[in-house]
């Protein structure tokens, strides 16, 4: 047993997260950054954890692998500070160079389903942050339990957006587009209405940071977009991974969030060219994410969403409102 857990402590020092590791492998965590280190050298860790509201708690790590930013120790890791060791690792794990050529970095930590953000000089001092994945499927079903949204509302969606009568006049399928503040719940139920569409509907998902958990008893594709990493990697971008959906057989697309131009663009007109789909924009009413569809250059977004498309409006992770095109 002490041959286990040395191996385990080795493993966790050399291969993982070091002192943070356990975190990173806590369910209820949502949230882990490491700020640029104090007036006194001594790193600054803060978490956000489900229950605890949205504020981001102070952490006290021991044992002591913190090392002073900029002073080199005998014992430490590599003669580096506790926040270059972490970014070096998270570097080395998702396979993501962060260089003085390319100093920020976004990938997924697989093992952990962790999302990794990392900054490093010249544009800060080696900023860290991790974001948690959800470890379960979300489906309606869990969301009603949860009082998220109503059976009658969960019903509504689903024969709309299926295209099924009365909800769908002309028998087409009709896309969902969620709309709310940051934090509302909004990718939670994007992922929820795409677990509950019937298994032998094809869908795709479209994602760029692994924020998606499908059921695997469906059929389905799950396609991440790829950044260049300044070393010859050409970028994936999420219109391209669209219109790779298109042509692969894909019913329904679902895209994790719309953030640009080219994303609202591009699944404008698949979801309007016969086939379904969900995704997310951040607006705070109906009124701002039509502005916000118009300034991502969608043509006529009024009469898409008076006309087209079925909106939900998601705030402090419960829907408040649901407009299906008459």
């Amino acid at each position: 047993e002490l041959a286990r857990e040395a191996l385990g402590i080795a493993k966790r020092f050399i291969i993982e997260y070091g002192v943070i590791t356990p975190l990173l492998t806590w369910d209820e965590l949502e949230d882990l950054v490491v700020d640029e280190a104090d007036a006194d050298g001594k790193p600054r860790v803060f978490i956000r954890v489900r229950g605890f509201g949205d504020a981001y708690h102070p952490l006290i790590l021991f044992p002591d692998k913190c090392e002073e930013e900029g002073k080199k120790k005998p014992n430490s890791e590599d003669g580096l500070s506790f926040n270059e060791y972490l970014l070096n690792r998270a570097s080395e794990r998702t396979r993501t160079p962060v260089t003085a050529y390319n100093p920020t970095g976004m990938a997924t930590d697989g093992e952990f389903r962790i999302r990794v953000s990392m900054n490093a000089q010249p544009i800060s001092k080696h900023v860290i942050s991790f974001r948690k994945h959800p470890s379960i499927y979300w489906h309606l079903g869990y969301l009603i339990a949860n009082n998220s949204i109503s059976i009658e509302d969960s019903a509504k969606l689903l024969l709309a957006s299926l295209g099924i009568k009365p909800f769908s006049i002309d028998g087409e399928p009709r896309p969902i587009l969620v709309y709310g503040p940051m934090g509302s719940g909004k990718t939670t139920m994007t992922n929820a209405i795409m677990n509950t569409y019937p298994p032998w509907v094809r869908v795709v998902a479209i994602q760029d940071v692994d924020e998606f958990r499908i059921l695997p008893d469906r059929t389905y594709a799950l396609l991440n977009t790829r950044a260049s990493t300044g070393l010859g990697a050409k970028p994936i971008t999420k219109a391209q991974l669209i219109a790779n959906a298109m042509r692969t057989g894909g019913q329904f697309i679902f895209v994790n969030e719309i953030l640009n131009p080219g994303d609202a663009r591009a699944w404008i007109r698949a979801v309007t060219t016969g086939h379904g789909g969900v995704t997310n924009i951040h607006a705070g009413s109906l009124d701002e994410l039509i502005d916000r569809l118009g300034r991502l250059g969608v043509k006529n977004p009024e009469r898409l969403i008076k006309d087209y498309i079925i909106t939900v409006k998601m705030v402090g992770k419960r829907v408040t409102d649901i407009s299906v095109p008459s």
